[in-house]
């Protein structure tokens, strides 16, 4: 019972924090992957 409302409070508060963080890594991978591809293709 005691562990539950901790990890909830650990993770609740901020759940937007980390997903902006592994979002912008993706778009980052992306627009690399992008922009190789274009690069080969010219």
């Amino acid at each position: 019972m005691g562990d539950v409302p901790a990890i909830q409070a650990l993770h609740c508060p901020h759940p937007i924090e980390p997903l902006k963080s592994i979002d912008l890594a993706g778009l980052r991978s992306t627009l690399v992957k992008q922009m190789t591809a274009m690069r080969l293709v010219d």
